[in-house]
């Protein structure tokens, strides 16, 4: 189980001894918004293993990444509007435009308490073009006060805890006298830091887990992401931090008697949606009354709705009735959400009925779509499967496949991903013939040691199907060549161009070529190659 680290954790950030009075601009604040939307989205998938409190769902660092994304964009459309009129940035109206992006585009409790958070910021500022040492403390005190207000149900050990600590010391900083904003930015940070590890004992889920709250963890990365910008720093100093508190998790402490994750009830399903209204006193309080991790964030007209409900008709008919209900979505219920059951899971490209019947008898889990967005989906499904320190093991099957597992994995890393170099159908039934292993590390060291000693060709799609048997023979006999070793199983796997009495000629044809050896014949419906053929 992923513990809390040491205490010691990275070092304190330290004030800068200046007194030089400084502001930031329009300019400023879009930078500190887009070091936000970076940092978040590298460390998402750490944040999401540590995602236990106030319910195990796994999605924190997604979803805040997702609302830092829509909360940049808005600002930065209207920083650049500005800037084409050959006017200053303004602080302010940056500040408001990031605000109203978060709220659309807000995604789950984390994203809601965000955009109330930069409303705080962005109502403390007003219309200010500028945002000096007291200004910056006063937006982090009412960023704070507003993002409490916004819950049906604050707690501490949460975003609100690091969220208080930062302003009471940004505060006391600026009354201190004569503070530049780095040095108030800095006192912010320092004591949100100080103060994540306080989150481990302050709730029964982050106790038992021995982890920091998932989102308090995000709102100290933006927190480096300020001091980096008030100092004029290139890059935040955020690695430390992650490195320290962005720890593993083992779901299995995560989980209820009965198997369910903490902090979600059977059948529930997260809501959420924005209500045009002048004003909502009393909607948390009833939204209580239907379900659980209630917020309402945002300012007349436009406010943000969410809740885990199992009744969500009731909810929107009770939103409904202070105003106008828009952009309703729901996200999955808690049947969907399976906590991780497995150390060790092996996920196979197949492109036919054969495939897939072979792959999924020997334990894989399969797909079949190769489209970037549904391959994303698969793996975030298997990766939803996997314990926080098992691995996820990809056999590609295909170049193409391969190609984009590898540019996914790029864009958002995840070190349990281990895609094995099987870029053909025969080298993956290859893998599926032997027996696997129990432990993470064997699986993938057996599977690498089969695949690598599986050679492998293809007869193009524009062959003659006529010729195919004596064009398969050949190829099977210059890989034996090539092989240099004794060959022990051969493998034929069909494309779907190829009448099924061929089919059944080739495994005769290709064995007399290599000598009275094996052939396993598979239907893989093929759409690259006529037919694969591969030795081991």
């Amino acid at each position: 189980m992923g513990g809390a680290p040491p205490s010691t954790g990275p070092p304190a950030a330290t004030l800068p001894t200046t007194s030089e009075e400084s502001c930031l601009t329009g300019a400023d604040v879009i930078t500190w918004l887009r070091r936000c939307r970076d940092v978040v989205q590298l460390s998402a998938a750490a944040v999401d293993r540590i995602n236990v409190f106030p319910s195990a769902d796994f999605d924190t660092g997604q979803n805040a990444a997702r609302t830092l994304i829509e909360a940049h964009a808005a600002a930065a459309r209207v920083h650049a509007m500005v800037a084409g009129q050959g006017e200053p940035g303004h602080a302010g109206e940056t500040l408001s435009a990031a605000a109203r992006g978060a709220l659309l585009g807000a995604q789950g409790n984390v994203g809601v308490l965000l955009s109330q958070f930069l409303r705080g910021m962005s109502d403390a500022v007003a219309s200010r073009t500028g945002i000096d040492a007291t200004m910056l403390a006063r937006g982090l005190t009412r960023a704070e006060a507003d993002a409490q207000s916004a819950l049906a149900d604050p707690q501490k050990g949460s975003l609100l805890s690091i969220a208080q600590a930062a302003g009471d010391a940004a505060e006391f900083t600026a009354m201190s006298g004569h503070r530049s904003v780095a040095q108030v930015a800095a006192a912010a940070a320092e004591a949100g830091l100080a103060c994540l590890p306080r989150t481990v004992t302050q709730q029964p889920m982050l106790a038992r887990a021995g982890l920091v709250d998932a989102g308090a963890l995000l709102l100290v990365l933006m927190l480096e992401c300020l001091v980096s910008v008030a100092e004029g720093a290139d890059q935040p100093q955020a690695d430390a931090v992650l490195a320290n508190w962005g720890a593993g998790i083992d779901p299995r402490s995560c989980l209820n008697t009965d198997g369910r994750r903490c902090g979600l009830r059977g059948g529930q399903t997260e809501l959420i949606c924005t209500l045009g209204a002048q004003q909502v006193g009393g909607l948390a309080e009833q939204l209580r009354d239907l379900g659980e991790h209630v917020v309402v964030a945002g300012t007349a007209p436009l406010w943000s709705v969410h809740v885990h409900t199992c009744e969500v008709e009731a909810v929107l008919e009770v939103v409904g009735r202070f105003g106008s209900v828009e952009q309703v979505s729901t996200i999955g219920s808690a049947p969907a959400q399976e906590p991780p059951t497995q150390m060790c899971v092996v996920l196979a490209y197949s492109s036919g009925t054969g495939l897939t019947e072979l792959y999924q008898a020997q334990g894989f889990r399969t797909f079949t779509d190769t489209n970037p967005h549904a391959i994303r989906d698969v793996l975030a499904t298997a990766l939803g499967a996997t314990y926080a320190d098992g691995v996820l093991v990809v056999l590609p099957g295909s170049a193409e496949v391969a190609g984009t597992v590898a540019q996914l994995t790029e864009e958002q890393p995840d070190d349990r991903v281990r895609m094995l170099p099987a870029t053909g159908h025969p080298q993956v039934v290859a893998a599926a013939s032997v027996t696997i292993p129990g432990g993470p590390q064997e699986v993938i060291a057996t599977l690498t040691e089969v695949i690598q000693a599986t050679s492998w060709a293809g007869i193009r799609l524009d062959a003659d199907l006529l010729q195919l048997p004596d064009l398969l023979a050949a190829e099977a006999a210059q890989l034996h060549e090539e092989h240099r070793r004794p060959v022990d199983l051969c493998t034929v796997v069909l494309g779907r161009n190829v009448p099924a009495v061929i089919g059944r000629m080739l495994g005769d044809v290709v064995g007399a070529a290599l000598g009275g050896v094996e052939v396993f014949v598979v239907d893989g419906g093929l759409t690259d190659w006529l037919v694969t053929i591969g030795v081991q």
